[in-house]
C-alpha cells in the first residue's frame, strides 16, 4: 500500500512538472508579469522599441528536435505576436519564409463560398484592401513586410469594412547567428495605424551579447 501511495505521489509530481514546463505562462514563478524583452532574452535578441510590452501568452514546446515558441505581448495600442522556431538552417528558413508570405497574400485572394446544391460564388478582395509590401532592414538583412487588414480578434484575411478593425505588419526574420526564425506580426487599431511606428518596432530588433 505504501509503495502504491509513493508511486501516486511521484506521478503527480511528474504531471505537475510537465504542466509547469509546457503550459501557457504569463508570469514568472514569483507571479511577476514578464516583458517581451525578458522572454526574448533567452534567444539573445531584444526590441529597442516596445520591448517593455507585457507578455500575455508565453508557450514553448519541443518537437522533432526543434523548439517552437509562441509569445504575445500587449500594450494600449500595440500587440506583438511572435512565433519562434529553432534551430533552422538558412535555406530551410528562406523556403519557410516564402511559404508564409504566400499564405498571407492568398488570404486576400479570391475566396470560393459554397452553397447548397451545385451553386458556388466567389468573393474578390478589392485592390485597395489587399496587403501592401515594403522592405526594411532588420539585424543587417533586408526584410519583406506585408501591411494587411485584420479583425478585432487579430485575424488576417478580411476586407469588408465592417470587419476591418485592426491592421498588421507581418514579417519573417531570420537570425543567422542563432539559427532562429521569427514570424512577427504587429497589430494596431485600424483607424490609428502608424506605418512608420510599426516599421520602427521591427527595425529595432537586435542581437544582444550572450549573458
Amino acid at each position: 500500500m505504501r509503495r502504491i501511495i509513493i508511486k501516486k505521489i511521484l506521478r503527480s509530481c511528474i504531471i505537475l512538472t510537465l504542466v509547469l514546463l509546457n503550459a501557457t505562462l504569463t508570469t514568472n514563478i514569483f507571479g511577476i508579469s514578464l516583458t517581451l524583452n525578458e522572454v526574448l532574452k533567452q534567444y539573445n535578441v531584444q526590441f529597442d522599441t516596445k520591448g517593455s510590452l507585457t507578455v500575455i501568452r508565453n508557450f514553448k514546446y519541443p518537437a522533432k528536435e526543434k523548439i517552437f515558441h509562441t509569445i504575445i505581448a500587449q500594450g494600449k495600442n500595440n500587440r506583438i505576436e511572435i512565433e519562434i522556431i529553432k534551430p533552422m538552417l538558412k535555406e530551410q528558413a528562406l523556403n519557410y519564409s516564402d511559404s508564409k508570405y504566400k499564405i498571407i497574400k492568398n488570404l486576400y485572394g479570391p475566396q470560393i463560398i459554397p452553397y447548397s446544391g451545385t451553386l458556388t460564388t466567389t468573393t474578390e478582395c478589392p485592390e485597395d484592401k489587399k496587403p501592401t509590401e515594403t522592405t526594411i532592414e532588420v539585424m543587417g538583412e533586408p526584410i519583406r513586410v506585408l501591411l494587411a487588414n485584420a479583425t478585432d480578434r487579430y485575424v488576417l484575411g478580411v476586407w469588408e469594412d465592417d470587419l476591418i478593425k485592426t491592421k498588421a505588419a507581418f514579417a519573417m526574420v531570420y537570425d543567422k547567428e542563432n539559427k532562429t526564425i521569427y514570424q512577427i506580426i504587429i497589430f494596431q487599431p485600424y483607424k490609428s495605424f502608424n506605418q512608420d511606428e510599426v516599421l520602427d518596432i521591427l527595425k529595432s530588433l537586435k542581437n544582444i551579447p550572450e549573458s
